[in-house]
């Protein structure tokens, strides 16, 4: 028998460790562990005999496929090598979160003390680099150093809880200083995704939307008008400001997102049902540095300054615009994703676990807020927080659906529940 609990812990310490060197020093460290990730599955599938444990895994795969084989088969936009490596690059979060949430791997206290000692001090390490002017050489970008900082505080705020379940005031202190070293990064993404962190740690309440007072709605507004005050300026900048006609020539060369955004409705318009095919559109695999994609040329948008294969820059500058590739059924697939992740982590809640409720509420938040203005989700960060997001749902696989929705169906008072933050 293979016990991987402790295999898992590793690939764990080493994602959080590609959150910071991964960005520029070791580029393929996420491929690396994506890489050592399959072998384990399929070592605990053959040794363990543990086949079937893998069903979400295997749909994932069979989907991909379908999509890799599509492209090959049915367009030549792109390139066989180029098609394969966006199969990659699509794989590479969806494989942590269906393996996470087949294995359910066990932390020992002795291992969750490791982690929590380890997102501090990379936190720690991210916030100086950037402070001492090191951050072109450490993360290459300001985005990444928030990113880093964001994820090693959601991996911390999972391992926070004590055996009972609950938080120390201590533990949430610190969790929301981690969160709170990220705004050295200054963007304002990060902002709205900060905001988001304390609205749930310290507001939330547990069926609060059953029993809405005024106060919550205040609170609520309160909040979405602060995050639309620290990104409306940026959302003025890539979306409104390239609508009108009045620009100058700096501001011609920021049209690259908005022209993603635009082609995306082009191509979905061409191509409803399963859109372009990998490695087709707004992806790497579709840049000069794997194989330029002659879609761009068809929609003209080779033309534009950062889509252009001499100026390739802008290319993945944004992560919904890809999902043009995958048509309206991609789109429908994505989606149901999601609201499989949201229904998983009520069942979470409902059986008392509010903090890993939180934490998986902000894996989703962080994902769909950075997919408006960058490639995240296909880059080290959206591997980790999806490795994150099925450790947290793992508890309700084994759970049979009559189960799941016996829990989901009675409305839990909780009201009568003690707090999950004790006073020390």
């Amino acid at each position: 028998m293979l016990k991987t609990d402790n295999i898992y812990f590793y690939l764990i310490l080493l994602t959080l460790l590609a959150t910071v060197v991964g960005a520029v020093f070791i580029g393929f460290l996420d491929e690396f562990i994506a890489l050592l990730t399959g072998l384990v599955v399929m070592l605990d599938a053959v040794v363990n005999n543990r086949w079937k444990r893998y069903s979400l895994l295997y749909a994932m795969v069979a989907i991909m496929g379908f999509y890799a084989v599509m492209s090959m088969t049915c367009y030549n936009f792109n390139t066989t090598k180029a098609i394969l490596y966006d199969f990659v690059l699509q794989m590479k979060p969806l494989l942590p979160l269906a393996v996470f949430y087949a294995a359910r791997p066990t932390l020992t206290e002795r291992q969750k003390q490791i982690v929590r000692i380890t997102c501090v001090s990379l936190s720690v390490f991210s916030s100086a680099v950037l402070l001492v002017g090191l951050n072109d050489i450490i993360f290459g970008h300001v985005v990444s150093t928030g990113n880093a900082i964001y994820t090693l505080f959601l991996f911390y705020l999972y391992c926070a809880p004590g055996p009972d379940g609950t938080l120390t005031r201590r533990r949430l202190a610190i969790a929301l200083l981690l969160v709170a070293l990220g705004v050295v990064c200054t963007r304002s993404k990060y902002y709205g995704e900060m905001g988001a962190a304390i609205f749930m740690l310290l507001a939330y309440k547990p069926g609060m939307m059953r029993q809405v007072k005024p106060s919550h709605i205040l609170s609520l507004l309160a909040v979405i008008v602060v995050v639309a005050v620290l990104i409306y300026p940026k959302l003025e900048y890539y979306f409104l400001q390239s609508l009108t006609d009045d620009i100058s020539e700096e501001e011609a060369n920021n049209m690259a997102r908005p022209a993603l955004y635009y082609g995306m409705g082009m191509i979905l318009g061409d191509y409803p049902i399963f859109g372009s095919g990998l490695a087709s559109f707004a992806v790497f695999a579709s840049s000069p540095d794997v194989n330029y994609s002659s879609l761009y040329a068809d929609y003209h948008l080779d033309k534009v300054w950062g889509l252009s294969e001499s100026m390739p820059d802008f290319i993945c500058d944004a992560f919904y615009p890809e999902l043009a590739q995958f048509g309206f059924v991609g789109i429908a697939l994505f989606l149901l994703l999601w609201f499989w992740a949201c229904r998983r982590l009520r069942i979470v809640l409902r059986q008392g676990d509010k903090t890993r409720f939180v934490a998986g509420v902000l894996c989703i938040a962080f994902v769909l807020i950075e997919s408006t203005t960058g490639s995240t989700f296909t880059k080290c960060y959206g591997e980790a927080v999806m490795m994150l997001l099925g450790m947290i749902i793992a508890p309700t696989r084994t759970m049979s659906k009559e189960e799941r929705n016996d829990i989901l169906r009675h409305s839990p008072n909780y009201t009568n529940k003690p707090s999950l933050i004790t006073s020390k």
